[in-house]
């Protein structure tokens, strides 16, 4: 079987524009050569033929997101609130049944009379219910690696400061994590300074467990705080002094003596 001869390209009806072919094409070109050696640029969609792309060219058309990209468009959809448009921090459920933060929703329940659904549009009330598993499913996508660094070091930093003021659980130790993994992935001066704070109290009271055991604790706690006050023991309590005198007790304890008739002799 004889083998067909290719068919040399018409480089007459190329588009030439310069002889700079620096770097890779972009987005829906193609790079071949020429029968000459010389290369070009072939864009699939439009079918145009280039000896170099450039910005006179037409764009590659857009792809369709795929099934992928929608659902994580869509889960990270569910975790950012509509008002603040950031991660939620401490979830509620709105009325519409839809998940809010709930400074940003009871702000804006509270500036309008009647208030509609930042989702839906539709009028609803002022209840707002918390959301169980609101965090451990923010939390879930951070860890999946779907939220830039930036925005998953804020929401640990403002996870942190909640647990400080004692609106979510786990106190001081949740925050102290929450600033550390932050810090890990996108340090920002306002975890730093939490952090050095931590680490200022820790220092603290290490200083005065040590000024306890060497009987230093007033003195030193009067350096660290000049407010301070050493813990004294109080004073024993002193009896009080009764006012009734001996006399006085011993007619208490003598029986009383019937009362007399008149004209009776004492």
């Amino acid at each position: 079987m004889a083998k067909t001869k290719k068919k040399r390209p018409d480089e007459s009806r190329w588009i030439s524009l310069d002889d700079s072919n620096d770097g890779p094409p972009p987005a829906g070109w193609a790079r071949y050569e020429a029968p000459s050696g010389r290369p070009y640029f072939h864009h699939k969609a439009s079918g145009k033929t280039t000896w170099h792309f450039s910005e006179t060219l037409p764009d590659p058309p857009p792809d369709r997101a795929s099934p992928d990209t929608a659902a994580t468009a869509a889960l990270l959809d569910s975790v950012t609130c509509p008002v603040s448009l950031a991660l939620i921090v401490d979830p509620v459920v709105a009325e519409d049944g839809f998940t809010y933060e709930r400074e940003a929703i009871e702000r804006w329940l509270k500036d309008k009379d009647a208030a509609k659904s930042p989702r839906t549009g539709v009028l609803m009330g002022p209840r707002l219910l918390n959301s169980g598993d609101g965090r451990s499913r923010v939390l879930a996508v951070i860890e999946s690696g779907l939220v830039d660094d930036v925005a998953a070091s804020a929401w640990h930093v403002a996870s942190a400061n909640l647990n400080i003021e004692g609106a979510l659980p786990g106190g001081f130790a949740s925050a102290r994590d929450h600033l550390k993994r932050g810090q890990a992935l996108s340090p920002s001066p306002e975890g730093g300074l939490l952090l050095e704070a931590f680490t200022a109290r820790d220092q603290h009271e290490d200083m005065l467990r040590r000024a306890a055991d060497a009987d230093l604790a007033s003195k030193i706690g009067r350096i660290l705080d000049p407010s301070f006050v050493a813990a004294s023991p109080k004073p024993p309590k002193r009896p009080r002094p009764s006012s009734v005198g001996p006399r006085d007790r011993a007619r208490r304890r003598a029986p009383l003596a019937p009362p007399r008739r008149r004209g009776e002799a004492a």
